[in-house]
């Protein structure tokens, strides 16, 4: 049952979490012609990445 509600909104996270990582990229100023922007991107996917493990683990 669970899964069938999660696939119900997979979509909506997805755009989420992608909206989060745009968030971040011009919280940092990383929006700009001369940034590496798949680095940027990368970067902050890596740190949602460890977010999520310390939110997992219990230890935010």
């Amino acid at each position: 049952m669970e899964e069938i509600e999660l696939e119900r909104h997979r979509g909506r996270l997805d755009r989420d979490v992608a909206d989060l990582v745009e968030k971040y990229m011009a919280i940092m100023g990383w929006n700009i012609p001369e940034i590496d922007v798949a680095r940027a991107r990368a970067f902050i996917v890596g740190e949602l990445k460890a977010a999520l493990g310390r939110i997992e683990s219990g230890a935010r």
